[in-house]
């Protein structure tokens, strides 16, 4: 049986994402056929046209106009107006009209992608211009349902409003993915939601292919971390059963490899692993099933899909080489809900270079994107050892911990063997408050840590966080001088306000971390940020965290750390 496995908007566009093509290798292994569809990244391509974006500025200086006459103003009239001066100003599209065609022929341009100011430049146009459409998705969004406040959780009454009511995205599939499907006649369709700005998409997906006589023909699953995190609310949501089929949980591989076996043989959902669906009225969930280890898989298969579209120079595979975090401890992460409990896994070292040697002579490409929550120190130590031996021009880039291990001798091992960027999550410089959240880095070992990376010429990325409960103003300012104290060693530095995500061990145990959660029993919000509250006496409020969040942000703007080149096109520079 035919599989098709599809990527809703809206998401990265540097890069395809590694779902579908995992998802693909796998279920080709197995004997079956598998056809991919990323619409993330031909719906914003679309959108990121002269027509396109001039038709924003048309839509939104009309409604302008259209408010400004009215002589009784409502709040939701005064919000419209607020937002459409604050998100789509005369400066932004006379930046981005005039240059958006040659800022997307730039960014995939290797010979122009070397001059870094021009690549700035055109990075900056792009990302503006990508804003806009985003914001103007949004600005519909508030037209159709009424939505002005987008701080409060996502619930199934406001999704219904979205999927009921026309929109970009309805055009978007009626016009070009649901004939797509059509011609290629699935008899399993396969919707990945990474994140949760792909939510709406995909149910609007949905309700869309439940009109097409496709949908008659084939089961739509919808799956990835998001559908996990949403388990309990779905099962408890009737209106969702009635646009999907079945909901995959946790890892996908073995679940979609036997939904098209049971499906072929007519035979019970219930014997598929890692599977939500209705039968009888009633949610059923089947037992877990976790990979026991990942050196069977096959290298990643990206035919199908049509690399020259990504915002790149050249094609930079995502992969991800383990499963789970071996530390699995900061109290803000829910890595191990996701992970259902199973066991760290990685992939060898050898399987690894493997998939470099097999996606270099497939695609001709040589630089790689390790993205997992933390690779393994020994892991990139075994993989650096390879490249160097065999004397490839392989560079790659790793998200990792700072650990002792990454001394200046082992970093220079590293880059030896192709390694030229590290993203590290420090998220705070404050010793107390490194306990307190276990992350439990030792702030003069991270220290010496970036000193090293540069002497080598490994460029960082670093990753921060304020508002975690308990954190107070003097932990943030013990931030700020580690940044005065580093910044010369650091390339990067993005910084995010702390959120309650279910399923952490702060959602999990509100009242060590002195937090009151709002019901979210019926929330649709899942990466995203439930709705809470700081108790006094446990750090500062939300209103002064957000504060000093904003000023953060602008001492790293200050800084020249916040850079907007992404570590993929860092490598191709390199």
């Amino acid at each position: 049986m035919k599989c098709a496995l599809v990527f809703p908007p809206y998401f990265i566009t540097f890069q395809p994402y590694s779902s579908l093509p995992v998802l693909s290798a796998y279920l080709a292994q197995k004997g079956h056929t598998v056809v991919k569809a990323d619409e993330n990244i031909d719906f914003i391509t679309d959108n990121l046209t002269v027509p396109a974006l001039s038709g924003i500025r048309e839509r939104a200086f009309a409604l302008f106009r259209e408010l400004a006459a009215k002589p009784d103003s409502t709040p939701r009239d005064a919000f419209l107006l607020r937002y459409i001066t604050g998100c789509f100003k005369d400066e932004f599209f006379n930046l981005v009209l005039p240059e958006i065609e040659n800022a997307l022929e730039t960014i995939r341009d290797p010979e122009k992608m070397r001059q870094r100011l021009v690549a700035n430049r055109a990075r900056d146009v792009i990302l503006k211009a990508q804003n806009l459409v985003l914001q103007d998705l949004r600005l519909q969004t508030v037209l159709r349902t009424g939505k002005t406040d987008f701080s409060k959780c996502l619930s199934w009454d406001e999704i219904e409003k979205e999927i009921v009511t026309d929109s970009a995205y309805a055009r978007y599939f009626r016009e070009k993915t649901i004939p797509a499907l059509e011609k290629a006649a699935p008899g399993v369709i396969g919707v990945s939601v990474i994140v949760e700005d792909q939510l709406v998409p995909a149910f609007i997906l949905a309700r869309e292919l439940k009109n097409s006589p496709l949908r008659k023909k084939a089961h739509l699953i919808f799956g990835g971390p998001v559908i996990t995190i949403l388990k309990k609310v779905l099962a408890g949501t009737k209106g969702p059963f009635e646009l999907v089929d079945s909901f995959g949980l946790f890892e996908g591989e073995q679940t979609l490899d036997a939904l098209l076996t049971v499906l072929e043989s007519s035979g019970d959902l219930a014997g598929v692993p890692n599977l939500l669906y209705m039968k009888d009225g009633k949610p059923v969930e089947t037992p877990k099933k976790m990979l026991p280890e990942l050196d069977s898989l096959p290298t990643p298969d990206y035919s199908g899909l049509v690399l020259e579209k990504y915002l790149s120079p050249v094609f930079v595979p995502m992969m991800k080489v383990s499963r789970g975090c071996y530390w699995n401890k900061c109290g803000f992460c829910n890595n191990r809900y996701l992970t259902s409990g199973a066991p760290h896994r990685r992939r060898a070292a050898q399987q690894v270079f493997a998939d470099f040697e097999q996606l270099n002579a497939l695609h001709g490409v040589n630089c790689f994107a390790l993205w997992d929550e933390a690779v393994p120190p020994r892991l990139l130590e075994g993989l650096a050892q390879l490249v160097e031996q065999s004397g490839r021009d392989f560079k790659w880039f790793a998200e990792v911990r700072f650990e002792k291990v990454f001394t200046r001798d082992f970093l220079q091992k590293l880059y030896a063997g192709g390694c030229r960027a590290l993203t590290f999550g420090l998220e705070t410089g404050s010793p107390r408050m490194q306990k307190h959240m276990n992350k439990c880095y030792d702030i003069g070992v991270c220290e010496t840590i970036l000193k090293d990376c540069a002497r080598v010429g490994i460029r960082v990325y670093m990753c921060l966080m304020v508002g975690f409960p308990g954190e107070t103003p003097a932990d943030v300012m013990d931030t700020m001088d580690f940044l005065d104290r580093n910044s010369r060693t650091v390339f990067h530095a993005g910084v995010s306000h702390f959120g309650v995500r279910r399923f952490t061990d702060v959602y999990n145990r509100p009242e060590k971390y002195g937090v009151i959660i709002e019901d979210d029993s019926e929330s649709f919000s899942s990466t995203g940020d439930v709705n809470y509250q700081v108790k006094k006496g446990f750090g500062m409020p939300l209103a002064q965290s957000n504060f000093f969040y904003t000023q953060l942000q602008k001492k790293l703007t200050q800084m020249g750390l916040m850079q907007n080149e992404p570590e993929t096109h860092y490598l191709v520079r390199c």
